[in-house]
């Protein structure tokens, strides 16, 4: 897009600062061609889109202390952004940072555990007394079902 303003010769009244100036506006996109020598590519500018030619016809001037509000300009240091801890920047590495982890005792820590590696749990051995003996004490050993069989 390509924004152009053209001021009118001043006439030397109150506003003839604005008054009677032209803008033309236009908007161009970059073809990239081929260059007879080879060597490269050369960009060609050509028109798309609407044109306007604009005229000033009235002008307002605010007051000079809105004026003067309007024209401030922030300080530097206010919009210098802040800076970041524990980070770096390389060409080649782009941006690394840096974590502050404190020492982990793996021993303590809830790892996963393959049940592979599990001890076995020992199978009480079979037979009537086996089972009686294999209950805990204070417990009742668990009823059997009646088989229709025997």
């Amino acid at each position: 897009m390509c924004f152009h303003a053209v001021r009118a010769p001043d006439d030397g009244g109150a506003n003839s600062g604005a008054k009677g100036a032209k803008v033309y506006l236009r908007q161009y996109v970059a073809h990239l061609k081929k260059s007879a020598e080879g060597t490269g590519p050369y960009a060609e500018l050509v028109e798309m889109g609407p044109s306007l030619n604009l005229h000033v016809r009235r002008v307002h001037r605010p007051s000079p202390e809105l004026m003067k509000a309007a024209m401030v300009q922030p300080k530097a240091a206010a919009n210098a952004p802040r800076r970041e801890k524990n980070i770096s920047h390389s060409a080649l590495d782009g941006r690394q940072g840096r974590l502050h982890m404190p020492k982990q005792n793996l021993r303590e820590m809830a790892t996963a555990r393959m049940k592979g590696l599990k001890r076995p749990v020992e199978k009480p051995p079979k037979g009537k007394d086996a089972k009686e003996e294999a209950a805990p004490a204070g417990k009742k050993p668990a009823k059997q079902r009646k088989t229709e069989e025997g």
